[in-house]
């Protein structure tokens, strides 16, 4: 499959400065080196020097991230971070109503502290309290 280097370039110019900092570190291993000096521009023009992009890499080690047995970082099933945390949630229809089966997330340091939630304040996907990493079922 060819790299699409235009389509990259505006998925970085798009893309927060925290989410392309995490793919410069944490998800280096993935990327395309063509894709990696797109990405590494980008947080150039932005003004993100090497040394903050060394401290991002350093924070994201100290989180204690989750990985797949390749090596690879496991993503956070919300959001695009990196996970820290994971455990049985139950799965619920249309996201909040009926539970429906115990599901095993995959969750961010950010999203083990404050679950998603709908428009109305529902919790995604979730009952219950807050787990900490390895604890056993949620909800």
């Amino acid at each position: 499959m060819k790299l699409e280097l235009d389509r990259v370039r505006e998925n970085a110019r798009k893309t927060s400065t925290e989410g392309l900092l995490d793919r410069v570190t944490v998800y280096r291993a993935e990327m395309e080196s063509a894709a990696l000096e797109i990405i590494n521009a980008e947080l150039e023009a932005r003004g993100v020097s090497s040394a903050q992009v060394d401290g991002h890499a350093a924070m994201r080690e100290q989180d204690a991230l989750l990985r797949h047995p390749d090596g690879t970082v496991v993503r956070c099933n919300f959001c695009e971070r990196p996970a820290t945390g994971h455990g049985w949630i139950w799965h619920r229809l249309w996201g909040w109503f009926l539970p429906l089966f115990p599901r095993f997330f995959h969750l961010c340091k950010e999203h083990l502290e404050q679950l998603p939630t709908d428009a109305h304040g529902r919790t995604l996907h979730h009952e219950g309290e807050r787990r900490e990493q390895d604890e056993g079922p949620l909800a």
